[in-house]
């Protein structure tokens, strides 16, 4: 009975810190995540103003106008299905805006 009570409290201990360590993961991920979101800002040099959405002028994608100038980021728009024509032509996975 005490060999139990024993692998029970170390399983206990080891539960803890398991806690513990996916606490401190989940704030490394938020940091990196606001890392990421600063070094994706943009100051717009590389893009063109064209139908009310930003296009690169480096290759060939859209980006969120919302985003750029709310935000200051860079999101790129997902092309629509010709289903949704009636809708728009691009919608963006940020904001949910449909351009």
């Amino acid at each position: 009975m005490q060999k139990f009570s024993n692998l029970l409290a170390d399983l206990s201990m080891d539960f803890a810190d398991t806690k513990m360590a996916l606490a401190d993961m989940k704030e490394e991920n938020a940091n990196l995540k606001s890392q990421l979101l600063k070094q994706e800002k943009t100051d717009k040099s590389d893009l063109e103003y064209i139908d009310n959405i930003y296009h690169s002028n480096t290759n060939e994608c859209a980006y969120c106008p919302t985003c750029i100038d709310s935000k200051n980021i860079k999101i790129r728009l997902t092309k629509l299905p010709r289903a949704f024509k009636k809708l728009g032509t691009f919608k963006c996975n940020e904001c949910k805006s449909v351009y």
